[in-house]
């Protein structure tokens, strides 16, 4: 005869699935987009960002831009001084290559902060001739700045006008971005540094694009930068190729 105690638990488990030794409830969902998820780097001394390089197919289909800093205070230096621009406005190109992760851990500000990375630091481009300039190191997620799934459907027709979107990390002059929301493919992943003599609001404008899915200069100072002659805008990156 089965003492008392150990009768509720068969009882318990003939109404709900019993829990295996080590299993959580409820169970953690199976990952939907393990993988290797190489980002953009930029920034400066005010903050660092990481640009999910995205593309039109699983686990890659979302656009992720999160703010963070390395653990290793050295590291985290070196890498804001690196990410400055030159004389002539043009910002290096740096990458890091987590360890393969589940991207959907970073979908919302409460998971994407509980989340650190260990990543490979690559001065260029990873996939296209970069060097590996540190190695192992931990990063942080201060905060989630943007997740979004890509509509993977082809475009009907070639769009007229995008949405840009400006950043601005702790309302300096000095470190202020655009990126420009992704939409249906083709698409244009295109990334933007921005100066002017006060902080701008972090805001969204509509503008209208080229045949090449970006937006001119020109056309992004009137909607940014208004007024402001002493303002300018420069590319931090642009890429296609990679988005058909």
């Amino acid at each position: 005869m089965l003492p008392k105690p150990l009768k509720h638990v068969v009882y318990l488990c003939l109404l709900l699935p019993c829990l295996t030794i080590g299993q959580s409830a409820p169970a953690l969902a199976k990952p939907t987009h393990m993988g290797l998820h190489g980002m953009l780097m930029f920034g400066g001394q005010q903050g660092l960002i990481a640009s999910h390089l995205p593309m039109y197919h699983v686990p890659h289909n979302a656009q992720v831009l999160f703010q963070f800093h390395f653990v290793d205070a050295k590291v985290d230096k070196a890498i804001k001084q690196a990410l400055q621009p030159n004389p002539n406005q043009v910002t290096p190109i740096w990458t890091i290559v987590p360890q393969p992760f589940d991207l959907m851990t970073l979908s919302t500000e409460a998971s994407a902060t509980s989340v650190r990375l260990i990543v490979d630091i690559v001065e260029g481009h990873f996939e296209r001739g970069g060097v590996t300039k540190y190695q192992q190191q931990a990063l942080v997620i201060d905060k989630l700045l943007l997740f979004a799934l890509l509509d993977m459907g082809q475009a009907t027709q070639t769009p007229k006008q995008a949405t840009y979107c400006l950043l601005n990390l702790n309302h300096s002059t000095q470190e202020q971005y655009l990126y420009k929301r992704l939409a249906q493919r083709p698409e244009t992943d295109h990334l933007l540094r921005i100066s002017s003599a006060s902080p701008l609001p972090a805001k969204c404008h509509s503008v209208d694009v080229t045949p090449a899915n970006t937006a001119t200069m020109d056309t992004l100072s009137e909607q940014f930068l208004a007024d402001d002659l002493s303002g300018e805008i420069s590319v931090i990156y642009v890429e296609s190729d990679e988005l058909q």
